[in-house]
């Protein structure tokens, strides 16, 4: 029985492959000299992933599947061992080999383009999924805001008017006055480590600090609103909705 495999000129695979074996696969050699050689040439292993992705798959696994089964990936092969999915996910996830990879990439729609296969007059947007920024990550919670707005305002309420009633003019009204003392004492001020601080800067730092978290809070709070209990900072009119 004729064991040859023989493929049709007119597959898009062995297109493919024709075209690519017109690439300067002279970079790939290079950086592939200097990491471990499997049994398999780098430019028919750049062939067949080429050929697995324009077949839409991707996973390691099925494209040694594909090298196993499918006469055309065993076409491909040029007689070459099939390559296990270890040796595929370490060829193509090397990083001394990406910059290689990049320029037959170039090389390649270079070619289709100067053959008039490709015009570049449009842009399509493919379906790879891309995670967004408005994750759980990025969300405001309304119980924790309300939460640390109460723990400042109660700390601000021990610095400011223990006996009275919080407001913003009384807190920024002790702020002017331990400037005020600060600058009549003529107390220099020095930032970084191994320089000690005077009580007065100390309670001055902590103040101006917890009135500054006292406005974010208030602001959070307000964007949130009365209807919603959370919202995202890359987006303020998203709301968290939790998966059941």
């Amino acid at each position: 029985m004729p064991t040859e495999i023989r493929i049709s000129k007119h597959n898009a695979l062995y297109q493919a492959s024709i075209q690519l074996e017109e690439l300067d696969y002279t970079k790939l050699y290079r950086a592939y000299s200097g990491i471990r050689k499997s049994q398999i040439e780098p430019r028919v292993l750049f062939k067949v992933l080429v050929c697995a992705y324009m077949k839409g798959v991707y996973s390691s696994r099925k494209i040694e599947e594909l090298c196993r089964e499918n006469l055309v990936f065993r076409w491909l092969l040029e007689d070459q061992k099939t390559p296990d999915h270890c040796t595929i996910a370490r060829f193509r996830g090397n990083r001394n080999l990406q910059e290689a990879f990049e320029d037959l990439f170039f090389q390649y729609v270079k070619k289709l383009e100067n053959k008039g296969y490709t015009e570049h007059s449009e842009v399509f947007v493919d379906g790879t999924k891309i995670e967004s920024k408005a994750n759980r990550y990025t969300f405001v919670w309304l119980k924790q805001v309300s939460k640390q707005l109460e723990k400042i305002k109660a700390r601000l309420r021990e610095l400011v008017c223990p006996q009275g009633n919080l407001t913003s003019t009384k807190v920024e009204k002790r702020l002017e006055q331990l400037n005020t003392e600060i600058e009549a004492q003529g107390i220099e001020v020095k930032k970084g480590r191994g320089h000690h601080k005077p009580e007065i800067v100390r309670e001055r730092d902590e103040l101006a600090l917890l009135y500054r978290r006292w406005m974010e809070y208030n602001r959070k709070k307000a964007i949130c609103g009365e209807n919603r209990n959370s919202y995202s900072k890359t987006d303020t009119d998203a709301n968290c909705v939790r998966a059941m």
